[in-house]
């Protein structure tokens, strides 16, 4: 059932820049 794909799309957009910022904190704040 998928209706929303640009929903979708955003829920993936909030994972990525999640995961980058992970990285990002990670990588300045050792």
């Amino acid at each position: 059932m998928r209706a929303h794909s640009h929903s979708w799309q955003g829920t993936f957009l909030v994972s990525y820049c999640a995961l980058a910022w992970q990285i990002y904190i990670d990588y300045f704040y050792i």
